[in-house]
C-alpha cells in the first residue's frame, strides 16, 4: 500500500483470476473490475463475493440511479424514460463521514477556537492524538491511524499507554494543562502526508480516506509496530506545561 507498489500487480492478477473463475457472465466481469490500482479503495475481504454476483437473480446494475418510485428506482441507462427495478426493500449503503472527526461533537480550546475551525483545511494530530491549541485534550483513532491491514486494537492499545504517560508528565509536573507544540505538530503533519503522497491510497480514485480536498487524513502510513515503537516513549519536550497558579 504504501511502498513497493508493483506487488500490488499480483493482488489485482489473482482477483481478475477469482471473476473470471467464478463469474460466467461477461458483463458482470467486466463490471467488477475497478478502473484503479487495487488498495486504492478498501478491498473486500470475501469469498463469497463474486459468486454471489454470479447468481442467475442478481442483477449487477452500475448506473446512475436518476429517482426513487414508489415502487422502486429508475436508473439512468441511456433509454428516454430510464428503467424502473420493481423493489421489496431498498437499502441506502450511502457510506459514512470518515474524515470528520468526532463530529458532531463541539470541542473548544484555546480562546474559544473550535476543533471543526482548526480544521478546516483537513483534521490533523500529533501522532493521532494531541492537537495544537487544545490543552488536556486527547483522542483515540484519530487523524491518520486507521488501518488497512491489521487490528485496530493493536493501534488502540498503543495511544492508551500513551495518554496515561502524558497524563503521569501532567501530574508529575504539578501542571494544569499539557498541549502539544504547534511546530511539533507541523512537522509531524508534513513528513506523514510525505508519505501518504506515494502511497497506493493516492494513485487516483475517490475513496473515504480523503477529504474533499483530496487529503488522506484517516490512514497510518505504517507498520503497527512502527506506531506502537513512535508512542512507546512520550518526549516532555514536544508538549508545553501550564502551571496551575497560571491556568484560567
Amino acid at each position: 500500500f504504501t511502498r513497493f507498489s508493483w506487488l500490488l500487480k499480483f493482488g489485482e492478477w489473482r482477483a481478475k483470476g477469482m471473476i473470471k473463475k467464478q463469474v460466467t457472465d461477461t458483463a458482470k466481469q467486466q463490471a467488477l473490475v475497478p478502473n484503479y490500482q487495487i488498495g486504492c479503495n478498501r478491498i473486500l475481504l470475501a469469498n463469497d463475493w463474486y459468486s454471489t454476483v454470479n447468481l442467475p437473480h442478481v442483477n449487477l446494475v452500475t448506473h446512475p440511479i436518476r429517482e426513487v418510485t414508489a415502487h422502486g428506482v429508475v436508473v439512468n441507462d441511456g433509454s428516454a424514460s430510464g428503467t424502473e427495478y420493481l423493489l421489496d426493500v431498498l437499502i441506502l449503503g450511502t457510506g459514512f463521514r470518515a474524515t470528520e472527526f468526532l463530529a458532531p461533537m463541539r470541542i473548544t480550546g484555546r480562546n474559544g477556537q473550535s476543533l471543526s475551525q482548526a480544521w478546516q483545511q483537513g483534521a490533523e494530530a500529533y501522532k493521532g492524538i494531541s492537537v495544537a491549541g487544545f490543552p488536556n485534550f486527547f483522542m483515540l483513532y484519530g487523524p491518520n491511524t486507521n488501518l488497512s491491514h491489521s487490528s485496530i486494537l493493536i493501534m488502540l492499545e498503543a495511544q492508551f499507554h500513551y495518554m496515561l504517560r502524558c497524563l503521569r508528565a501532567l501530574e508529575r509536573k504539578g501542571a494544569a494543562t499539557i498541549e502539544v507544540k504547534p511546530e511539533r505538530q507541523a512537522h509531524y503533519v508534513t513528513q506523514l502526508q510525505s508519505k501518504l503522497a506515494n502511497s497506493v491510497w493516492a494513485s487516483g480514485c475517490s475513496s473515504w480516506y480523503l477529504n474533499a480536498d483530496g487529503k488522506n487524513v484517516v490512514n497510518w502510513f505504517g507498520f503497527t509496530f512502527s506506531y506502537r515503537n513512535m508512542t512507546r516513549r512520550l518526549k516532555t519536550t514536544d508538549y508545553q506545561f501550564q502551571p496551575k497558579k497560571d491556568a484560567v
